[in-house]
């Protein structure tokens, strides 16, 4: 097990401001991980996020879990925003997360909840992703 610090961040999607928490392993350079949300609200006080992010930083993945945009502290409003701006929100946070101490640049990728298994894949194709992995995600088209 590694031990890691939290910090919390804030960064800009667009004319947004986005806020989350960066959970870093000491030492590195560590591949690096930004989490994409399902629908409905959700934070950085995701339980099950946080459980598995927290799994990662102890074994040495440095984690971005944000707040979404128009949760807790994120600018804007996820109702009125459709994939490809949730997507630009992921890839922000991989740019956030890349200038971090102790990450390595080159190895960041996407981890997509329920409807983030949409957008991960999305964000991976209009960014510099290192790997998308999927977790609950649908297994039909958004369509």
């Amino acid at each position: 097990m590694v031990k890691f610090s939290e910090k919390d961040i804030r960064y800009r999607s667009g004319a947004l401001m986005l806020a989350g928490v960066v959970m870093l392993p000491k030492g590195g350079p560590h591949p690096g991980a930004v989490f994409v949300h399902g629908s409905g609200n959700s934070d950085r006080a995701n339980r099950w996020y946080q459980e598995i992010a927290r799994y990662l930083a102890s074994h040495g993945v440095a984690v971005l879990l944000p707040d979404k945009r128009g949760c807790r502290e994120s600018e804007g409003d996820w109702r009125k925003a459709n994939f490809h701006d949730l997507a630009a929100d992921s890839i922000a946070g991989v740019k956030a997360l890349r200038v971090q101490n102790g990450v390595d640049p080159k190895v960041i990728g996407l981890i997509g909840v329920s409807q983030g298994g949409w957008i991960a894949p999305l964000a991976a194709h209009e960014g510099d992703v290192a790997f998308v992995a999927s977790l609950s995600g649908a297994t039909v088209t958004p369509r």
